[in-house]
């Protein structure tokens, strides 16, 4: 087992603060910083975690110098948004993302004999921070860092 040294105590340690730099501290030092006892994110602290990581990863993209073409840029900014989506990204879990039509769209498509997505409304989904993301993305793309969670 390989041990890192504590950024706070100097104490060695092996956890990693995902809720604050990412820097190794133990877990007294983890309770400091936290200031109070671990619970349950609210799904507003989800929302703003989620657009501020997207932030990060625009101005990463925008700033790449090993990929100097737009379209590299966009490709790349797509691929790790949906791998953020996917749960492949440190300190944020992955996300449902499942379609979510208007409740009359079957009607509307089985009268047009047309296909249509499946339906997803009385999901029992307990956090969905979907649906207004893309209203909300311009708070966090000038400053990643601005909104406090």
């Amino acid at each position: 087992m390989t041990f890192e040294i504590c950024e706070d105590c100097g104490a060695k340690t092996e956890e990693i603060d995902l809720q604050g730099d990412g820097q190794f501290r133990c877990l007294l030092c983890k309770k400091k910083r936290l200031g109070h006892e671990p619970r349950e994110f609210t799904e507003e602290e989800v929302r703003e975690r989620f657009l501020r990581q997207v932030a990060v990863l625009i101005q990463y993209w925008e700033t790449e110098s090993r990929t100097p073409d737009l379209h590299g840029k966009m490709t790349g900014l797509a691929f790790s948004i949906l791998s953020m989506l996917d749960g492949c990204s440190m300190g944020i879990p992955g996300f449902i993302v499942a379609p979510c039509g208007h409740p009359d769209d079957k009607a509307y498509h089985q009268a047009h004999y047309e296909n249509w997505y499946p339906e997803n409304h009385e999901a029992d989904v307990k956090c969905d921070i979907s649906g207004g993301l893309h209203d909300q993305l311009h708070k966090y793309v000038q400053d990643p860092t601005s909104a406090k969670v």
